[in-house]
């Protein structure tokens, strides 16, 4: 019998699969005690799995992230100590794309400011005018996996596409319709500016104030990636500012955010 700690919420279907035979015991407990039980962890991002967490987990041998990265694992404590580490980066790919896309038009669209006009009893007027994302340009940082299917689609929009990435070659780009840019010429182009970046020690906060101040002024950011690639501080600064005309943010440096974020 192997024990598996589920200690984020994963979804019923997604667990169905452990559930069958017996081979396997799930638990899922979100407080995570009593951790020397486990010989498995699953986590999505909630759950730091720290040095501290390994060293009380005595008899694990698994830690497996239901989702792309593992930058809230220390990979590195877990190796010394001979415990697997393995993701899922495909496994939302095509609904993190979609949910770009949701949050982009959105934004474009004023659709929060339109429903919260209705429902107090207002109407729309000239003030309330939305944008079309036809012949726009959209910048994507980052050219993974996600970052490709928001390509595809946004080719299917009529958008003209630009992205940065070190690890990817002038080619591979050209081959999916995207034309592969500087950072800088990515943020300062671009008409809206999806983020689909790994969070690493040289990523951290790379959204900060003096790339933002590189931003095309009125253009729109979107980051479904990791919160801490952008500096909250500076982004809540820009779109007061108006340089940003506005944001879509599902993720934050640190979750669930605090009622101090400046961003709120």
């Amino acid at each position: 019998m192997i024990k598996v700690l589920v200690a984020d919420h994963i979804d019923a279907e997604q667990l169905a699969p452990l559930r069958e035979g017996s081979r396997f015991k799930i638990v899922s407990d979100e407080k995570a005690a009593a951790l020397e039980r486990y010989d498995a962890v699953i986590v999505r991002s909630r759950t730091k799995v720290t040095a501290q967490f390994i060293a009380k987990a005595k008899n694990l041998k698994l830690i497996a992230r239901a989702g792309t990265g593992v930058d809230n694992i220390d990979v590195d404590e877990a190796t010394k100590r001979g415990i697997i580490v393995i993701n899922a980066p495909g496994a939302n790919t095509v609904a993190v794309a979609e949910l770009v896309f949701g949050l982009m038009l959105a934004g474009v669209r004023q659709i929060a400011r339109f429903d919260a006009l209705v429902k107090s009893g207002g109407w729309k007027d000239k003030t309330f005018l939305g944008r079309e994302l036809a012949g726009k340009t959209l910048g994507l940082a980052g050219f993974g996996r996600v970052a490709r299917e928001v390509a595809k689609r946004a080719l299917g929009f009529g958008m003209r596409v630009v992205c940065y990435d070190p690890y990817v070659t002038p080619r591979q780009a050209e081959d999916a319709g995207v034309v592969m840019l500087s950072l800088e010429q990515v943020l300062s182009g671009a008409d809206f500016i999806s983020l689909h970046l790994p969070l690493t020690a040289t990523t951290v906060k790379i959204i900060n104030a003096d790339n933002l101040a590189k931003v095309k002024s009125g253009a729109m950011l979107i980051n479904t990636s990791r919160g801490g690639v952008i500096d909250e501080a500076a982004l809540a600064k820009a779109l007061a500012s108006g340089r940003l005309a506005c944001a879509g943010l599902d993720v934050f440096a640190m979750e669930p955010p605090s009622a101090e974020n400046p961003l709120f």
